[in-house]
């Protein structure tokens, strides 16, 4: 038996939301505890395996100490197993961490007597501590910051949580171990801990100021994950962007590696100036993200949760990031948010998709443990789960209706507006049949899935283009523009399927006239013009990334073209980063016919 088997062993484990997800907090901890005499094992499962799967993985360490870093997305799961460990293994003391924790800790250790103890706040130096006390008895509970736990008559004892002043003396989580079965992951990183704003549906606002980990050590880990072929790189900052000469520095550094990784970060939009919007436009495109919260327009609303808003502004920087084309845009929106009603949530998103983010992120107010409308929900009448996650369920200005059709709302922006399938399709026909309201036809085509049925179940793609098709025919049956759009959307990003028949005749060139077809794609001067990428390859290998359709539609007026209309090439080997549609060109010059 070695000198490790006789160590006391620990386990680090926690439940992501995905399978592709990492998780941050356990690579902490472990790299926190490493100078500890004791044999450290991590365990990252994910909420949708069997929880005895789970149970069994745990068991088979026969663990000491079991600390679980615990979320909304995972705290009745986590409560679940506690209870299955401490009846088949009564002698393992069990910690719990994380933000689902951090408050209300005394009722949680109350409740919940599987659970020895909690751990509020930062945990890479109260956690050690208490591994300390545990396996050697030195130390005092008393003394370890954030640490709620039971006192000998079984009386519930917290201790307030310390923030760690200075980030440099926190471990890196990407050491040589942490850098471990990551590739094509999630992964997530931060740059600083805390936020400059105070919104109130944010446990940001809780904490003070912005504290910074060091540059240099932020560039070795950015590095080494791009290295480990990290599929997306999160950072968890609350405002990446607030420190400006710090945020470009990494922005030039992210934009000149090599590598495939994107790097998603959460900015205030408004705090992007010119000197900012300069190097921006000079990254790859595809390589960035940026989820910026527009949250409500509602100026009501925004007095209460704190939040101040340029919305021209805002408006003005989204609209330059976008009309680039380089940068993926999330804009995001919260449903249920005290003073705001269900017209002005329209409006709000009507704004929103003015703008043409890439995505439109539609989410609902949870009134998390430990945030300002939290401690304030009974004065602003806010009724939401008292179980994770804590959605919102009615307020003073927002009904169960209001919210349950907003539900439905954000079904068809995520099935419609963000796949990128009907670009072309909801730009002309919110525009021209709708006055330019997003809302007004959300609401019209609601009603026509609603009576159908269509929101109970779940539906394959080829369905969406269907029920959209079918609706036009119905609703707007003078406007057969509404179809010749779809065909174009179509053809946009579903290159393995036939096209949908339009007339009499076949749109698609090659079902049309074969000969034509191929005689066209091998002429070397049309090669040159439309597509130099492929030029000089055979008829069968340029086929296979392209096809030249006919669409009779104007898409300045809109109107149909009567007779014949104009044929486009769609190149599949040119598709956009960000959106996966096509290359689209308009063929003029050479004969088609």
């Amino acid at each position: 038996m070695t000198k490790k088997d006789l160590q006391p062993k620990l386990v680090l484990a926690t439940l992501t939301a995905k399978y592709i997800h990492s998780s941050l907090a356990l690579r902490y901890l472990r790299e926190a505890c490493r100078h500890l005499p004791i044999n450290i094992k991590t365990q990252e499962y994910h909420i949708n395996m069997p929880p005895l799967d789970i149970l069994s993985g745990i068991y088979e360490e026969k663990p000491d100490i079991l600390g679980f870093s615990c979320y909304i997305w995972n705290i009745t799961q986590t409560l679940e197993l506690a209870t299955m460990i401490k009846q088949i293994w009564p002698n393992c003391q069990i910690i719990l961490g994380g933000p689902e924790v951090s408050y209300d800790a005394d009722s949680l250790l109350a409740a919940q007597g599987d659970i020895d103890f909690i751990i509020s706040g930062e945990g890479e130096e109260s956690f050690p501590q208490l591994l300390t006390y545990l396996t050697e008895g030195s130390g005092s509970l008393r003394r370890i910051p954030g640490l709620t736990y039971r006192l000998p008559d079984g009386t519930i004892a917290s201790n307030p949580p310390e923030s760690i002043k200075d980030l440099s003396q926190v471990p890196s989580a990407y050491s040589e171990e942490g850098l471990k079965n990551l590739e094509n992951k999630l992964v997530y990183l931060e740059t600083s801990r805390g936020c400059p704003f105070s919104c109130r549906y944010c446990l940001s606002s809780r904490s003070r100021g912005v504290r910074y980990f060091p540059l240099n050590r932020v560039k070795q880990e950015i590095r080494a994950l791009v290295e480990n072929k990290c599929s997306q790189i999160k950072f968890v900052d609350r405002t990446f962007n607030c420190h400006k000469e710090r945020a470009m520095e990494l922005w030039r550094f992210m934009r000149d590696l090599p590598g495939d990784s994107i790097f998603h970060f959460e900015i205030d939009a408004e705090l992007l100036d010119d000197d900012m919007l300069q190097l921006l436009a000079t990254v790859p495109a595809g390589k960035f993200q940026f989820e910026i919260g527009v949250q409500t327009t509602t100026e009501d609303s925004l007095a209460v949760i704190s939040r101040r808003q340029d919305w021209n502004k805002l408006a003005e920087t989204v609209s330059t990031l976008t009309n680039r084309g380089n940068i993926e845009t999330h804009l995001d929106l919260i449903a249920g948010l005290p003073q705001d009603t269900l017209p002005e949530f329209g409006q709000a998103l009507d704004r929103v998709f003015s703008l043409k983010p890439t995505r439109i992120q539609l989410g609902f107010l949870k009134v998390l443990k430990g945030s300002g409308l939290w401690y304030d929900s009974q004065e602003l009448g806010l009724v939401y789960q008292g179980q994770p996650p804590y959605e919102i369920l009615t307020t003073p200005t927002m009904s169960y209706d209001d919210l349950r059709y907003l539900k439905q709302v954000e079904l068809l922006v995520e099935s419609y507006y963000n796949t990128h399938r009907f670009d072309l399709t909801l730009d002309l026909v919110v525009t021209h049949l709708y006055d330019g309201s997003f809302m007004a036809f959300l609401e019209d085509f609601a009603k026509y899935w609603l009576d159908r049925g269509l929101f109970s179940v779940a539906h394959k793609q080829y369905n969406l283009y269907r029920f959209l098709a079918e609706f036009f025919r119905e609703r707007h049956r003078k406007d057969a523009w509404t179809l010749e759009a779809m065909l174009y959307d179509y053809a946009a990003k579903e290159p393995r399927r036939d096209l949908p028949v339009l007339g009499s005749k076949p749109r698609d060139l090659k079902l049309r006239n074969r000969d034509t077809y191929h005689r066209l794609i091998g002429d070397p001067r049309w090669q040159e013009k439309f597509i130099p990428a492929l030029k000089g390859l055979p008829n069968r290998q340029i086929d296979r990334h392209l096809r030249i359709v006919q669409i009779r539609l104007d898409k300045t007026g809109p109107e149909a073209i009567l007779g014949e209309g104009p044929w486009y090439l769609f190149d599949y080997d040119q598709q956009d980063p960000i959106t996966g549609r096509a290359a689209v060109t308009a063929i003029s010059g050479f004969s088609v016919d």
